[in-house]
C-alpha cells in the first residue's frame, strides 16, 4: 500500500510541476476524446529532470504559486548533481538544509521524516540524519528508489 501511495504522490508532484491538472490524470467514464488521462499521465518525464528553455535557466525558486491550487504544507527534496538536500516552504523558502557528512558523500535520491528531527536518506547506502547534518547511523546498502 505504502508503495502505491508514495508512485501516486510522485505521479502527482510530476504533474504538478509541470502543469497538468489532476482532471486530467484522472479516469473518466466518458471523456470526449475517448481517452482516459493515462496516456497524458505515461507521457509525464521522470521526476527529477525537465526540460528548460534558455529564458527559464535564470529563474531560482518558487516562479508560480497559486494557493488555492496547492496544498499547505513543507518541501523535502534532495539536491539534483550533489549530496545532500533541503526542506522548503510553499513560497521556495528553504527552512532548512542538509549536509552530507559521511567519509564518502554521494547523491541522495530520497529523504524521508522520521519524525523527532531525524531523517532517512537514500543514497549510496541508507543512513539516518538529524537536522543539524549529524549522521546517526549508516547501512551500506544499495537501494533503487525507496524503503519500507
Amino acid at each position: 500500500m505504502r508503495k502505491r501511495v508514495t508512485l501516486t504522490f510522485i505521479l502527482l508532484a510530476s504533474a504538478t510541476l509541470l502543469g497538468v491538472g489532476v482532471a486530467q490524470l484522472a479516469p473518466t467514464a466518458g471523456s470526449d476524446d475517448g481517452t482516459d488521462g493515462r496516456a497524458t499521465l505515461r507521457s509525464l518525464p521522470y521526476l527529477s529532470w525537465s526540460a528548460i528553455g534558455e529564458q527559464e535557466k535564470s529563474l531560482q525558486g518558487v516562479t508560480l504559486h497559486l494557493p488555492g491550487a496547492a496544498q499547505q504544507g513543507l518541501n523535502v527534496l534532495p539536491y539534483e548533481h550533489r549530496p545532500g538536500g533541503r526542506i522548503f516552504d510553499m513560497d521556495g523558502r528553504t527552512l532548512l538544509e542538509f549536509e552530507d557528512r559521511r567519509q564518502r558523500p554521494s547523491n541522495w535520491k530520497l529523504i524521508e521524516p522520521l519524525g523527532g528531527g531525524e531523517f532517512l536518506v537514500l543514497a549510496s547506502g541508507l543512513f539516518a540524519i538529524r537536522s543539524d547534518s549529524t549522521i546517526l547511523w549508516e547501512v551500506p546498502v544499495d537501494y533503487h528508489h525507496d524503503v519500507d
